[in-house]
């Protein structure tokens, strides 16, 4: 499923959560995303986020510019750090064995995507 969300709008899907436009401003505080599967918004992420939402602790939240006010992944729960990173580029936030951590996505597919076995 893809599509773009307007101001206060939320989101709610059995599987997989993709949202495209653009990259300045496309999920806002105010907003939720909440998906049974993956969540992919090609722009930013600035609002909650809920991947999993069945309990599968597989399941990874990715954007070009990651700034939630919340992280979801089954039922983890993560807040944002309270510095952003000094770099901004696209991030995967993942499912540790010390909870949900947020990577680079080119680090992130080197180390993870194919270890995993999940494509």
């Amino acid at each position: 499923m893809a599509l773009g969300l307007e101001g206060g709008a939320e989101g709610s899907v059995v599987e997989d959560f993709a949202v495209v436009g653009k990259p300045e401003g496309l999920v806002l505080v105010g907003h939720g995303l909440v998906a049974a599967g993956d969540i992919l918004v090609w722009g930013s992420l600035r609002g909650v986020a809920h991947a999993g939402a069945d309990g599968d602790r597989n399941c990874r939240i990715m954007a070009l510019r990651l700034e939630p006010t919340q992280l979801r992944i089954a039922e983890l729960v993560a807040r944002p750090p309270a510095t952003p990173p000094g770099e901004i580029g696209p991030e995967v936030a993942y499912i540790t064995p010390g909870g949900i951590r947020i990577a680079r996505a080119y680090n992130f597919s080197k180390y993870h995507l194919f270890k995993e076995g999940k494509p």
